[in-house]
């Protein structure tokens, strides 16, 4: 995938061509979009949003990390953890996070000590062209980076409850989830393939998406959990016990990024991770831009950071993320929910030479914010 310098890019117009979708849809956006722009989206169906905001935003671009993170360290947060590196941001920013894994046992990774029922994760990653991932099962001589989490969720409890998303490269790259301590412990998708993670070192960034949902009920088999790479929909699960009865129904993201659960053997060389545009909420109601009117369709979007949602679901306002899509391509909005249904997206012609573009427009005077979530 071409990515492009985010921050070089001039300013492009969006315009937005409603599509019907019943019950929720897109009718009209004000604004001139460019990075770091305002605009509002006008439509029906949004639902509602009680903070707008996402819980935790961090791109970095202030040459340090959101101080809104709990840890952005390795196991118990100490060090090594995840350093900033100030040339290799993605889509062409100055700064994103960094850890070079040479074979030690640990993470580079975000931690947010907010637990919810409700949990969205995005970020990009890369990494390094001498990436060697291992092919050992746990005690061989290649164990390391051989069964890397890419997102952990904890219950806040010493043992019950973790959920691990992997990267099991000893099964050619295979992506699954494990649900840890709980009475039927090991959901697991071993006949789950993502793509072949042989294929990333050097091979530049690459977007994680998960949207994960509690059992309604303690021990109730109605958990939800969705992971998409790239924009494609990879991991699909609407039947999970999540949590048992004696346990908290909330859990909240231990790590966002890589954590490497096996040793290695003296010096394992260099092993470069990337992380940027790290997204964590505790709602799933937010807005993107995708290549495919069709959301799990996307090979490529970008989130984008509400700043407003109304209380009746017909307008929000967002500070535009134009990530890696340029100027002078056809691309898609979306408005996600809080139950994570998608409009079907909208078209955007994204021009940086556009002569006539809308004006910024507030908000309408007799909007006021949501009360849900």
């Amino acid at each position: 995938m071409l990515h492009l310098n985010k921050r070089a890019l001039p300013a492009v117009a969006i315009l937005l061509i409603a599509i019907p979708v019943s019950g929720q849809s897109i009718s009209d956006v004000n604004g001139t979009v460019k990075q770091d722009s305002t605009i509002t989206i006008i439509g029906s169906g949004f639902g509602s949003k009680s903070t707008p905001a996402p819980t935790v935003y961090d791109n970095m671009e202030s040459g340090s990390f959101n101080a809104a993170w709990t840890s952005t360290g390795s196991v118990n947060g100490t060090p090594p953890g995840l350093f900033i590196n100030a040339t290799d941001g993605y889509a062409g920013s100055d700064y994103c996070g960094y850890r070079n894994f040479t074979g030690d046992y640990g993470a580079a990774a975000f931690r947010k000590e907010t637990s919810a029922s409700k949990i969205f994760i995005s970020y990009w990653m890369k990494l390094g062209a001498s990436w060697d991932w291992g092919e050992g099962q746990s005690g061989d001589p290649d164990q390391y980076l051989s069964s890397v989490k890419f997102i952990r969720l904890y219950s806040g409890q010493q043992e019950p409850m973790h959920t691990y998303f992997i990267i099991n490269s000893q099964t050619v790259g295979q992506f699954r989830i494990e649900y840890e301590y709980i009475d039927d412990k090991n959901y697991t998708a071993n006949n789950y393939s993502g793509p072949n993670c042989n294929l990333w070192p050097g091979d530049g960034w690459h977007q994680i998406q998960m949207q994960w949902g509690e059992s309604s009920v303690a021990g109730e088999l109605d958990g939800v959990s969705k992971v998409w790479v790239d924009g494609q929909l990879y991991w699909n699960v609407s039947d999970a016990k999540t949590n048992n009865t004696t346990g908290p129904t909330t859990k909240y993201p231990l790590y966002i990024g890589l954590h490497n659960s096996r040793s290695g053997v003296g010096d394992e060389g260099n092993n470069e991770f990337y992380i940027d545009e790290v997204y964590y909420d505790t709602s799933w109601a937010r807005v993107e831009i995708g290549d495919d009117p069709v959301y799990d369709s996307c090979t490529h979007r970008e989130v984008q950071l509400p700043t407003f949602w109304a209380a009746d679901g017909d307008s929000v306002q967002v500070t535009v993320n134009t990530g890696s899509f340029g100027d002078q391509v056809t691309a898609y909005a979306f408005v996600v929910n809080s139950s994570g249904d998608a409009t079907t997206g909208h078209v955007i012609t994204i021009n940086s030479t556009a002569g006539n573009p809308v004006g910024i427009t507030d908000p309408p005077s007799d909007l006021t914010a949501s009360g849900g979530n």
